[in-house]
């Protein structure tokens, strides 16, 4: 019979063992919610509703065309204004029982593109003013011909659009020969016209379209254009408006705010020579401003480049390259509060009851921002001052509480953790009124890219990357600013080949100057149009 002694030491290290592998189990069960956590968020990433719905396109009537043709009639009287010429437009129809070839043949390499018959024309004839038919001999000048260019414009449909400039001679001396000026194209000698490298800049930037896809499109409709030409032809129009992206990122750094984000998109070709992961950023203002920016690399060097000498608010999510930015001599942290936020929502699936109380003193902070949406930032403030700073103290001292009951590392203490370590930043948009409580303005902005990197697969090179940048700069303004970037780049591809002021080509610059002149310009020139057999 064992001594009570022997017994006692026994017990002593059963229960020793006993403990052992209860804190075994329970360090595996926690690992096993972790993993199951990590597999449910994975699920819905890779399986989630994913969508790319594209509105139905309205029937188009016979108005509608002649409201396209509209933009074709104004920019000729313009340009042949500009340089003191005269213009006459006149619409030749498709020949009757024309229509597209079915597959077009491919081109032999060097060979121009011909223009197919089946499209409608469109003739700009340019002449001189009366006063400019003079000699030099004293004689008056009479017409002897024409040069005629082409190129294909496009509205709702597309059309060739054909520029003839009356030439003039002297039948007297026979020395001078004059022709009508040339207006202004955007790629000297280029196949494409302003109406057409808008609509291409759209579909491909605006709509996520690739170029083998576009390509594919035009020749449904009988127009052989290589992907070649159509991703030359963007590259050109990206250089030509770069200034007018720089002047938006000015104008952005002047204010008080900026947000910022960045997503992965795939390079096909670094500057090293192989295939990498690249960067695309996203820069928004509290006025709809979007710039984007390409980088090779992940890291604090992107973002200090952009930035600059920029002291105001920057929004970002708790990255770890970001710290080294804020200070005295940079820019003052906001928080996001739907970060903080949608790891708690993450955490639901293993700890519900405790994550959905996180979540609903979540939903009474957002219920103050609906509340104040249409206030002014002083009225914002005011309310926030009232409501959602006791609100978001509430919130933080019941995560204190908590998180001494969760475990570090499981997926609700990592949630309580990130808030509690970034509360002052996550405090700040309680400061003031201009402040959003969120960054998902700038996700939405990041949502472009994510949406269209599923159709373009890759970025070619770096200096596609930066075109891409300075493109979807444009588009995704001219979206939240109210304009249309179709109509937006037919003009001002011309007018920034004029040397206009770039501050006045930024969206909100020619939403302010030029959309109404544009739209009164279209509607004067249907009247004068005419029609002529074809």
């Amino acid at each position: 019979m064992s001594a009570p002694s022997d017994l006692l030491a026994e017990n002593t290290t059963l229960r020793a063992q006993l403990d052992t592998h209860a804190k075994e189990l329970a360090e595996r069960d926690q690992e096993i919610l972790r993993l199951r956590h990590n597999l449910e968020v994975l699920r819905k990433m890779l399986f989630g509703p994913q969508t790319e719905k594209r509105g139905t396109p309205a029937p188009t009537t016979p108005g509608q065309q002649l409201l396209a043709l509209g933009e074709v009639a104004a920019a000729a009287e313009v340009a042949a204004q500009s340089q003191g010429a005269t213009a006459k437009v006149e619409v030749s129809p498709a020949p009757a029982g024309s229509a597209p070839a079915d597959a077009p043949k491919r081109r032999k390499a060097g060979r121009r593109s011909t223009f197919p018959a089946h499209l409608p024309v469109v003739r700009e004839t340019i002449t001189l003013a009366p006063e400019a038919l003079k000699c030099v001999c004293g004689c008056e000048l009479k017409r002897m011909g024409e040069e005629v260019t082409r190129e294909l414009q496009r509205v709702e449909v597309t059309i060739v659009h054909e520029t003839a400039r009356t030439k003039y001679a002297c039948p007297s001396c026979r020395e001078q020969v004059v022709t009508a000026p040339a207006p202004t194209r955007v790629i000297d000698k280029g196949l494409l016209g302003s109406g057409f490298l808008g609509y291409l800049l759209n579909e491909r930037f605006g709509n996520h379209m690739p170029y083998h896809r576009i390509e594919q499109k035009l020749a449904d409709e009988g127009l052989d254009l290589s992907r070649s030409v159509l991703c030359t032809s963007a590259g050109r129009c990206a250089d030509l408006l770069e200034p007018v992206v720089e002047r938006m990122r000015v104008e952005m750094l002047a204010g008080p705010f900026v947000g910022a984000d960045d997503t992965g998109v795939s390079l096909q070709q670094g500057s090293d020579g192989t295939s990498r992961d690249a960067y695309m950023w996203v820069y928004r203002d509290l006025e709809g401003r979007n710039v984007y920016d390409f980088t090779e690399r992940r890291n604090a060097s992107g973002p200090a480049q952009f930035l600059g000498e920029f002291k105001g608010f920057l929004q970002v999510d708790a990255a770890n390259l970001y710290d080294g930015l804020f200070g005295p001599d940079g820019p003052t942290e906001v928080g996001c509060i739907a970060h903080a936020r949608r790891k708690f929502v993450e955490a639901e699936s293993t700890d519900p009851t405790m994550a959905k109380a996180a979540i609903d003193q979540f939903a009474a902070l957002y219920a103050v921002e609906k509340a104040a949406a249409a206030m002014s930032a002083e009225e914002r403030l005011a309310l926030r001052k009232q409501a959602s700073a006791p609100a978001l103290s509430g919130l933080f001292a019941w995560m204190e509480r908590t998180r001494d009951f969760v475990l570090e590392q499981s997926p609700l203490g990592q949630a309580i953790g990130y808030a509690l370590r970034n509360r002052v930043a996550l405090s700040r948009y309680l400061d003031d009124g201009r402040l959003p409580i969120d960054n998902n303005s700038v996700e939405r902005s990041l949502r472009r890219i994510a949406l269209g990197r599923n159709n373009w697969g890759n970025v070619g090179n770096e200096d596609g990357g930066r075109r891409a940048a300075v493109l979807y700069s444009l588009v995704q303004t001219c979206r939240e600013v109210g304009v249309n970037p179709t109509e937006y780049f037919r003009d001002v591809l011309i007018r920034v080949r004029t040397g206009t002021d770039v501050a006045k080509l930024t969206p909100h610059g020619w939403k302010t100057h030029f959309m109404a002149e544009v739209h009164a310009r279209r509607q004067d020139a249907l009247g004068r149009i005419t029609f002529a057999p074809r």
